[in-house]
């Protein structure tokens, strides 16, 4: 039986760490996001806070345990020689509080989105959030989603030029988000949908969905190695 694109192009999690210790032998975080998410150690020890947006940026007060299990990126901030492991506080202006929200939904609840109808944007976001914050569970839920999201979808998905611009810019040649709405199109987005848009982003999508046909298999799309 073929792989799915999610399980293909899946990142590799972490593998479970025993909490590290400093000098003075206190706990300073573990890094799995596959870590329970209960106990009395993870809901009732210390609380900071993440400022999401620009100003008047939107508040999130997490647990310090359970967000540094899950997350490197808030482990580092608040565990290492920087001005947030004083003041608990994280700043990051330039997201998305809404986004935000459903990495918090993880971390806490397994969950994004509700399994609400989400459209290919709200899941990019997502995926990008993760990708800056060091959560492969999370980008792998993603991947999930949006592939299913495909599959159940109809006959043709004609994402904008706009649309699929918007990943090439913000992500790297092998990511599992840009591969992904590589394999989307080339199976499912009309050709001369593909074209109404001449620019350097099409000339570089149409260059990585050249060699391929159409009417693919979804295993022949992915560069192993």
């Amino acid at each position: 039986m073929s792989s799915s694109i999610a399980e293909v192009i899946k990142i590799p999690e972490r593998i479970v760490r025993p909490p590290t210790t400093n000098k003075g032998g206190k706990e300073v975080g573990m890094r799995d996001g596959n870590q329970p998410k209960s106990g009395m150690d993870t809901f009732t020890g210390a609380l900071f806070e993440v400022h999401v947006g620009p100003l008047p940026a939107i508040k999130f007060t997490l647990h310090q345990t359970l967000a540094c299990r899950a997350c490197p990126f808030i482990e580092k901030a608040l565990n290492g020689r920087f001005e947030e492991a004083n003041t608990k506080v994280i700043s990051l202006p330039e997201d998305d509080p809404e986004i935000f929200s459903e990495f918090v939904s993880y971390i806490y609840c397994d969950r994004i989105f509700n399994d609400a109808d989400v459209d290919w944007l709200e899941y990019s976001k997502l995926w990008i959030l993760a990708d800056k914050l060091g959560v492969p569970g999370l980008q792998n839920l993603v991947i999930e989603k949006l592939s299913e999201k495909a599959s159940n979808n109809e006959r043709w998905l004609n994402i904008s030029p706009a649309f699929l611009r918007y990943i090439y810019d913000r992500t790297l040649p092998e990511s599992p988000l840009r591969r992904i709405f590589v394999n989307i199109a080339t199976r499912w987005m009309q050709p001369s949908h593909a074209r109404k848009e001449e620019n350097s982003f099409l000339e570089s999508f149409s260059g990585a969905c050249a060699p391929r046909p159409w009417n693919v298999s979804t295993k022949s799309l992915i560069t192993q190695g």
